[in-house]
């Protein structure tokens, strides 16, 4: 047959008598197994009842043809696909249905094993510690005394800077400047430190040796807006007509502008300061007064403008007290090595120093870094 098809016709009948008719049909094996739709490579179709599956071929019934071996290289499809069709059984011959046997009764449920319970069930595992949470205070003492979410040794930013400038010629003069600075804020404070030295020179002669140290720090009550304040500075000045000066004090503060640019606060409090080979008293100072401004133009520059007025305590007078005021500008020149420049200015004045002495003001370029 074509397309490699071989037929396996069975056994050819015993030919009837001469004056038999033919049959009606030809005889067709018996068809009991799935129908199959076989499409040669041909193209020609053929479809039929599965009689067994072999590895190289499917053996089917055709209604005409009868047994037919497809061999699997000549398949091009089929419908089902051969792999999934399962040889039906043999035929046999019909045989009596036995009869049933009586069912046996149903087994009873078994029980399934309990577990075994531990020798000893693992302790719970507590949760861990929820973070601390500071709750500002409603007054200055017990501000000072609440618990802050971290250690006071902990979260510090600090800054060094250095300046020099000079000028040689007919009047020789050298000026020297270094400055320190710490500062740490937490939920429940904001501290402050700082250390400068200056060292100058004129033809020779030292007209500038002045040291100074200042802290501060300010206790948040009732929310941002108020704080707690206390200060203190430690002065020396190896032309002043004291050795040492000491200054404290403290107060009350209010902030009245915060934002991520502008940050504008005030204090009042009093305090007093002694003066070390000097006044040797110590000398009231009750009403001290502060502004304190600060101010981002950018990720990289930023301003600053403080104010400190102290009215003196010895003559309770408005022609006695001090002033001491700064401002400046800071550029950061490479964030990656933490480098900044500051430009500044500083003035003081003090009505009980001689009247060549009441008026400082320093001026000052430095280069700081950040550690």
């Amino acid at each position: 047959m074509a397309g490699g098809l071989r037929a396996q016709t069975p056994p050819e009948p015993v030919a009837p008598p001469p004056n038999a008719p033919p049959p009606a049909n030809p005889p067709v094996p018996e068809q009991a197994g799935p129908t199959i739709t076989i499409t040669l490579t041909s193209g020609e179709v053929i479809k039929g009842t599965v009689k067994s599956v072999e590895t190289d071929a499917v053996v089917i019934i055709h209604p005409v043809l009868g047994l037919v071996r497809v061999p699997r290289v000549g398949i091009a499809k089929s419908e089902p696909h051969i792999d999934s069709v399962l040889s039906p059984p043999p035929l046999q011959a019909a045989a009596p249905a036995p009869t049933p046997a009586p069912s046996p009764p149903p087994e009873p449920p078994k029980e399934e094993p309990k577990p075994a319970a531990p020798a000893s069930a693992p302790a719970p595992v507590p949760p861990p510690p929820e973070p601390k949470k500071y709750v500002p205070a409603t007054n200055p003492f017990a501000a000072i005394f609440a618990d802050d979410e971290k250690s006071f040794w902990v979260g510090w930013n600090r800054n060094v800077e250095f300046g020099i400038n000079g000028s040689t010629g007919p009047n020789d003069w050298q000026t020297y400047r270094g400055f320190l600075s710490l500062g740490r804020s937490t939920a429940k404070m904001t501290t402050t430190a700082n250390l400068s030295y200056v060292y100058g020179e004129f033809n020779s002669q030292k007209n500038q040796d002045r040291g100074e140290a200042t802290i501060r720090n300010e206790w948040k009550i009732a929310g941002d807006r108020w704080n707690f304040w206390a200060n203190g500075r430690g002065e020396m000045d190896a032309l002043a007509p004291w050795d040492y000066q000491l200054h404290a004090g403290t107060g009350l503060g209010y902030t009245f502008v915060k934002s991520d640019k502008w940050n504008l606060s005030g204090s009042l409090g009093a305090g007093g300061r002694r003066e070390i080979n000097g006044e040797n008293a110590i000398i009231p100072e009750v009403g001290i007064l502060g502004f304190h401004l600060d101010y981002k133009f950018s990720d990289k520059t930023s301003a600053y403008a403080h104010t400190e007025f102290y009215p003196s305590g010895r003559h309770w007078d408005w022609d006695n007290f001090r002033t001491y005021s700064k401002a400046g500008m800071s550029f950061i020149v490479d964030p990656e090595l933490k480098m900044s420049l500051r430009l500044g200015v500083e003035h003081r004045y003090d009505s009980d120093v001689a009247s060549d002495r009441t008026n400082a003001v320093d001026y000052f370029v430095t280069l700081g870094f950040a550690f």
